[in-house]
């Protein structure tokens, strides 16, 4: 496979790489002031790696003062809220759908999600369960390690927010961690811009994922502008599942991000997602996660299981999708159909490696 698949006036990718550098960078910056931070002096700490602390929560009912700490938190360099509540019994709506009700005037929880592995499930315990489900499942189902990334690949970039809570603990390993790429860029700019400008290029990453027994391919800048206006990131590294094949014009600066994203470099935001009863919710078009390998008890005693809820954007996203493209700004998808078109986000479409097209299903 070739990395470069599509051609166009070099002009229309100038305008595009120029207009989404300027509004990201303006935007990611005006982001971070209002959650009070200063990329400045956060590179001048060095980017020390934290390890954050659950906020302590009681009862299904927040109370405003807990509704005002958990915002703060996720409008800062965080991007997220770790929080502990009790593990529900069957019978009661679980954490992430209650604490959701509860922060979508502040946090963009607004369209949740109908996953496929949620059909049938009673009303207030739609999520969906992790937990080590042998290596045919894929990575994501199993204990090894999950490289950084974002969540839901072929859904056009549109899951803005993601609710993880632990139900069971494993017997070791599984640390979880973080990357806010939006102050990354913020401050890999403010050293060298030029550096950056690959990261914008229309087709500056290609991810190949696979889908069951077929493949599914998105291509898009690794740093731009949504259809609602907000910075977003397309990045991970790649695993078994997952093929990553950068620009050759853009594979520096991938590889120099990708890095600065491991769990080895400075900077990371470190949370224990291994002990029942806690969860994270976080701004899934900004951060990175991943986690390291964890190993079950053979007894069966400690067996990590998490549950997962996905937030869209906007309310037509909120199916499981398959798509090959991202939803940029409205105005570059009829400059750029051929990797932006309005017809890229509808329907099916499944990847032919033998052909190397995408093809619409259904």
């Amino acid at each position: 496979m070739t990395p470069r698949l599509s051609t166009w006036h070099p002009a229309v990718e100038r305008s595009f790489v120029d207009a989404q550098m300027e509004r990201f960078l303006t935007a990611a910056r005006s982001i971070l002031e209002s959650g009070g931070v200063d990329a400045h002096t956060w590179r001048k700490a060095g980017g020390v790696a934290q390890r954050l602390k659950p906020v302590d929560l009681e009862g299904p009912a927040l109370a405003d003062a807990d509704i005002d700490r958990l915002a703060e938190q996720y409008d800062s360099a965080h991007g997220l809220v770790l929080f502990r509540l009790p593990v529900p019994s069957a019978t009661e709506v679980h954490p992430l759908l209650r604490l959701a009700a509860s922060l979508r005037a502040r946090i963009d929880l607004r369209f949740p999600v109908r996953h496929p592995a949620e059909v049938g499930m009673p009303a207030g315990s739609e999520v969906v369960k992790i937990f080590d489900a042998g290596r045919a499942a894929g990575i994501a189902m199993s204990q090894q390690e999950l490289v950084p990334h974002q969540d839901a690949i072929g859904n056009g970039g549109r899951i803005c927010t993601v609710g993880l809570y632990v139900e069971q603990s494993p017997a070791v390993g599984g640390v979880t961690y973080f990357r806010n790429v939006l102050l990354l860029a913020v401050t890999l700019a403010d050293l060298d811009a030029d550096s950056l400008r690959p990261l914008f290029l229309p087709d500056a990453l290609t991810v190949i994922a696979r889908r069951g027994d077929r493949l599914l391919r998105v291509r898009g800048p690794v740093l731009y502008i949504n259809e609602s206006g907000r910075p977003q990131v397309f990045l991970r590294a790649a695993d078994r599942d997952v093929q990553v094949v950068p620009r050759p014009e853009s594979a520096a600066a991938i590889e120099h991000l990708t890095r600065a994203v491991s769990p080895e470099a400075p900077g990371a935001l470190v949370c224990d997602l291994n002990s029942p009863g806690v969860g994270v919710i976080f701004d899934n078009a900004a951060l990175v996660h991943g986690r390291t390998p964890f190993r079950d008890s053979a007894l069966g005693r400690h067996r990590r299981t998490l549950a997962r809820k996905w937030w869209a954007s906007v309310e037509e996203a909120t199916e499981y999708q398959s798509y090959p493209a991202l939803a940029v700004e409205p105005e570059f998808r009829s400059t750029l159909p051929d990797i932006f078109g309005d017809h890229l986000l509808q329907g099916t479409w499944m990847y032919d490696p033998d052909a190397d097209i995408d093809i619409r299903e259904s």
